[in-house]
């Protein structure tokens, strides 16, 4: 897999990007409003994604690395605006040169993520961000990973 393209796309055309790819995958349907991306199962899902590459100073696209190098390189980044009392599940696609991988959060478990700050900026209470560094990508993957396939068979229908 390939996904070097995704790395010169504009982060408000990559978000929107992988948001359709997912609700596409899923079967999920448009939502009833803005505080979420899509319904699903009955379900309210939050989409977020987010690219991996090695802190440096040159382009994005130049930083871009794959998943086995992740784990040996510095990473830093953050997923922003995150409203847990607005949806049901959160859905994270995390992208790498060479492959994609998802991790599903329950709302309920939000808030008491390792690397969850509830107060994204200064007056955005319910509004928190979760830091990408290697630790926390890692905790991510070990506790919460999902594989496409399941997301598609699934539609959160437990």
């Amino acid at each position: 897999m390939d996904n070097t393209d995704l790395y010169r796309m504009s982060p408000k055309i990559f978000s929107k990007y992988m948001e359709s790819k997912i609700k596409k995958f899923m079967g999920a349907s448009d939502p009833e409003d803005n505080s979420y991306d899509a319904l699903c199962g009955g379900k309210k899902i939050e989409i977020k994604s987010i690219r991996i590459a090695r802190v440096g100073n040159t382009s994005f696209y130049e930083r871009a690395i794959t998943f086995a190098e992740s784990f040996n390189q510095e990473i830093k980044g953050n997923i922003n605006d995150i409203k847990p009392k607005y949806f049901d599940y959160l859905i994270i696609s995390i992208v790498w040169k060479d492959k994609i991988k998802y991790c599903l959060i329950p709302s309920e478990e939000v808030n008491n993520l390792k690397y969850f700050s509830e107060n994204q900026r200064s007056g955005g209470i319910g509004d928190g961000e979760i830091q990408i560094t290697n630790k926390s990508l890692q905790y991510l993957l070990d506790n919460y990973s999902i594989s496409e396939e399941d997301l598609n068979n699934t539609c959160l229908d437990y």
